[in-house]
């Protein structure tokens, strides 16, 4: 079952998380009320949602646009019953993020169209794009 989370803030940064319990067949989304709550997998998930929206809320603030609420929607999935029937010789998993991008206020085409460009600049997004290296010291 793919994981997904929704992160929903407002433009005073209040920040709500909505997720799916990968403990159940359904693809309801819950509120998160604690971290205990979340997979590692769902947590990622988060860290991007939550980027996202700050960075949308800081460049709107800082450039004048009414943005009222800024939602991601981030899904991850892999499967994981197909990677394992041969998990001693796989190298690589067929897993990806998908993330979309909810906006409300009081905004132009133009100022949604930019917005949305925005959303993909954030920090934790860039990472999970460019990859990033794992060192490990010696001991």
């Amino acid at each position: 079952m793919p994981e997904k989370v929704t992160v929903r803030q407002k433009s005073n940064f209040e920040i709500q998380f909505r997720a799916t319990n990968p403990d159940e067949n359904d693809s309801e989304l819950y509120q998160v009320d604690s971290v205990y709550a979340l997979t590692p997998y769902t947590m990622l998930l988060a860290s991007l949602g939550a980027c996202t929206t700050i960075v949308l809320h800081t460049f709107a603030q800082n450039h004048g646009i009414n943005l009222d609420i800024a939602e991601a929607t981030v899904e991850y999935r892999r499967d994981f019953k197909q990677d394992c029937e041969d998990c001693e010789h796989i190298d690589r998993y067929e897993e990806h993020i998908s993330e979309s991008v909810s906006l409300e206020g009081d905004l132009s085409e133009q100022e949604r169209e930019k917005l949305q460009t925005i959303s993909q600049k954030c920090s934790i997004h860039k990472i999970l794009e460019d990859g990033v290296r794992i060192v490990h010291p010696a001991k």
